[in-house]
């Protein structure tokens, strides 16, 4: 999973640098249809069908249970799972960062 996290970074990147190599009014009006083209296209090149929370059950084999999914999801932001009660899972794998370590050295 990391790894898709990855390319979509990479792919983000790459799809961003083209566009401020560039005046933006222009990258939008006459390029921003083909660098959306390109992005779906690698996006379904690499499997991402912005369906997965559909399949998760399938996936799983069975039901996902809502309490220990809440539970799961309080855990990964309560502090209490820091070394010194002073940090959560999230503060360093952030759901806005495709949960990937956003940090240059482990700090947790």
């Amino acid at each position: 999973m990391w790894m898709a996290a990855k390319h979509i970074r990479l792919v983000f990147g790459i799809v961003s640098a083209g566009m401020f190599l560039q005046p933006a009014s222009r990258a939008f009006a006459e390029d921003g249809d083909a660098l959306v083209q390109h992005l779906v296209a690698r996006l379904h090149q690499l499997g991402f069908t912005g369906k997965i929370g559909g399949s998760l059950e399938e996936r799983l084999g069975r039901s996902v249970d809502p309490a220990r999914a809440n539970l799961g999801r309080l855990l990964w932001f309560d502090t209490i799972t820091g070394l010194n009660n002073d940090n959560s899972c999230a503060g360093c794998h952030s759901p806005t960062r495709g949960f990937g370590d956003t940090q240059s050295i482990a700090i947790g």
